[in-house]
């Protein structure tokens, strides 16, 4: 039997679109595709950056292949994973907090 090395030819991610609020997180996990379309082992450490960290901050976790997003402000911005000479974009939109509702200062709950 002959074995063959198989290179990247693929970076893909999941939730490469993303919505979400105000202090809310995501996590984005990447992982390496090979040309026969198999998910191969990364065999090293892919690089997150992210566009904007007024937007939205990452932070990797232990392994490198998932970035946790955390939401900071409104507005819109990509985080890219790469390696091998490959990169894939998340684009993160971050809409503005929604009010649940409001409670006065003697914790009596105001009408709707």
């Amino acid at each position: 039997m002959i074995w063959t090395q198989h290179s990247l030819t693929q970076l893909i991610g999941s939730n490469m679109k993303i919505n979400i609020h105000d202090n809310e997180k995501v996590t984005i996990h990447a992982d390496a595709i090979n040309c026969c379309g198999l998910t191969m082992d990364f065999g090293g450490t892919p690089s997150w950056e992210n566009s904007d960290d007024n937007i939205a901050t990452i932070s990797t976790a232990g392994d490198g292949l998932s970035c946790e997003v955390t939401a900071v402000s409104a507005g819109s911005t990509d985080v890219t994973v790469s390696y091998g000479g490959k990169s894939n974009v998340a684009t993160i939109t971050v809409d503005a907090a929604i009010l649940d509702s409001i409670t006065s200062w003697n914790d009596v709950p105001v009408s709707q």
